[in-house]
């Protein structure tokens, strides 16, 4: 089913609702809600990743669930009421889940695409309040009727739809000038905390509601004078609807900013009757409508497809060496990690610039020597990793000191769509034999960039190194894990289990350089949330 139709259907199911059922405003904006602007808010985010399947279903079929919640506001307080809030409330939970994969797997740059992920898991939130609210959750909580009904409207369009069009202003803005300012950040990630501001407000009451509402509403006239900004280069019709837009939520702001302030000065200007009269109605049918459409129209496009490349299919177990070894018994031998650099050829990385010896490590692996010096940072991640990799043999690096390795090269069929046969390297303790890493080495593409694709096996899943090759000092290499500032790449340390794949907070670094006429040197560091946990000086000696 495509939009249009799944459109359709909602729109001509509002009609009917309304004329056969006469909601009240809230159950009016909700219902709006449910069949209208959610479908299309999804419809927005709709291509950015390949593999979202929950998604794409839940935007096809919103019309279901949203069937469902309209039943939920038509009907008294009964066991069918219940049921049917409970399936709007899981169609919220799918969205939430929907976003969170797409945060776990991308990471949380780049921030609008964050803003959009996190709009979809504040859904859950609406959901859960309109389950109390169908439930009289006035009855057990310490709030009214009202607030509880507009909390429930509140995660539906402020914590919902607003952080979705703020993450579509930052793609519109990346595409026009390839980057997004630390203004633009700072905007994105107050609008995100806005919702949660709002809620804490509620909860603290006068004076501190009016000055963390004051806060939001602040980020909200932001964005919309930021909208306003845009309109010299769109199209008439979107400069129509985002300047209706933002003057009608400029407007609501102020309305809210009012009802706030009166309430600090105990001497309220208006009521939650009127609030809901004119604040919930303009920005429910004034600027939720008009503003989602104008971006439908505009359909800004994400700056890349994040998350979305090969995966090796090798997966581990306890001793993950001696298992890969019996699963393929007649495994080839090789003496180098690549064929060649070339691979990795690109207009900001030309082999023939490294030095020769630096080049030919990856090339001609076989043959160097290894021995690595370890230097933890802290001494309980050292304690704990050494506990759990030595009962898999895999990561298992020893405790800080210096350690003699060896190992062999041997290619494994593991191809997958867009990445060639690994070449699997087992590195060992050359002293006790203990297996240390085992890495399958291969490589894919995204746009002009070719990655090195690192798969280290776990039990039951796989680690995925993707390391972007740069140049360093006097031909030297560096690979990393870092993005680049366009944040388009893939690079990253990736986890694998089942279809989840997530972006770890790790990142890692490889320098190599010529230190002496056969000799190599390289550091290797790995980093969790930009904090370094353990650093590795290898001495390399071509034999």
């Amino acid at each position: 089913m495509n939009l249009r139709l799944n459109i359709w259907i909602g729109l001509i199911s509002m009609l009917a609702w309304v004329a056969f059922f006469r909601p009240t405003l809230i159950e009016l904006a909700l219902g709006f809600a449910f069949l209208l602007l959610v479908p299309l808010t999804l419809s927005l985010v709709k291509g950015t990743e390949e593999e979202n399947l929950l998604h794409s279903f839940l935007s096809r079929f919103s019309f279901l669930f949203a069937w469902a919640g309209t039943a939920a506001l038509s009907l008294p307080l009964n066991a069918w009421s219940i049921l049917f809030a409970s399936v709007w409330a899981i169609f919220t939970v799918g969205v939430a889940l929907a976003g969170l994969t797409r945060l776990l797997r991308r990471g949380w740059s780049p921030i609008e695409e964050t803003a959009i992920d996190v709009g979809f898991i504040y859904l859950i939130v609406g959901g859960g309040w309109f389950m109390l609210s169908t439930l009289g959750g006035e009855a057990f909580l310490p709030y009214s009727e009202a607030i509880v009904d507009l909390t429930a409207v509140h995660f539906h369009y402020a914590a919902f739809i607003l952080p979705v069009l703020t993450g579509m202003l930052g793609r519109w803005l990346y595409a026009k000038i390839s980057h997004v300012s630390k203004a633009y950040t700072l905007l994105a990630w107050g609008i995100l905390a806005g919702p949660l501001l709002v809620a804490i407000g509620i909860d603290a009451g006068p004076p501190v509601e009016a000055v963390l509402v004051s806060i939001y509403v602040g980020f909200v006239c932001w964005f919309c004078l930021w909208n306003l900004s845009i309109i010299r280069w769109v199209a008439s019709l979107a400069k129509l609807g985002l300047v209706a837009s933002s003057g009608i939520l400029l407007l609501t702001m102020a309305l809210s900013f009012l009802y706030s302030f009166g309430l600090a000065m105990n001497a309220p200007f208006l009521t939650i009757a009127e609030m809901v009269r004119w604040h919930g109605v303009f920005n429910a049918f004034g600027f939720a409508l008009v503003a989602v459409i104008t971006w439908v129209y505009l359909a800004p496009s994400p700056r890349a497809t994040f998350g979305v490349f090969p995966i090796s299919p090798l997966r581990g177990r306890q001793h993950i060496d001696c298992r890969l070894l019996k699963k393929y018994p007649n495994l080839g031998k090789e003496e180098a990690l690549i064929e060649s650099w070339e691979t990795f050829r690109r207009a900001a990385f030309q082999p023939d610039q490294l030095n020769p010896l630096v080049s030919s490590f990856h090339e001609q692996t076989i043959g160097y020597t290894m021995k690595a010096k370890v230097r933890w940072a802290f001494w309980l991640p050292s304690k704990l990793s050494s506990s759990v990799t030595r009962k898999m043999g895999q990561l298992n690096l020893p405790a800080s000191g210096y350690i003699g390795m060896n190992g062999a090269i041997y290619t494994v069929d593991d191809a997958t769509k867009g990445r060639p046969a690994s070449r699997v390297w087992i590195r060992q303790n050359a002293t006790t034999n203990e297996p240390i890493f085992t890495a399958a080495y291969s490589h894919h593409q995204k746009m002009n960039t070719t990655y090195m694709n690192i798969a280290l096996p776990l039990p039951g899943g796989v680690m995925t190194g993707v390391l972007r090759p740069d140049h360093g000092e006097a031909g030297s290499l560096i690979l990393t894990s870092r993005k680049e500032k366009d944040e388009q790449g893939d690079e990253g340390i990736y986890v694998t289990f089942g279809r989840i794949t997530v972006n770890t907070p790790l990142a890692e670094s490889f320098l190599l350089r010529q230190i002496g006429r056969n000799q190599l040197e390289a550091y290797h560091q790995l980093s969790c949330f930009g904090v370094t946990f353990v650093r590795l000086r290898y001495e390399l000696i071509c034999i």
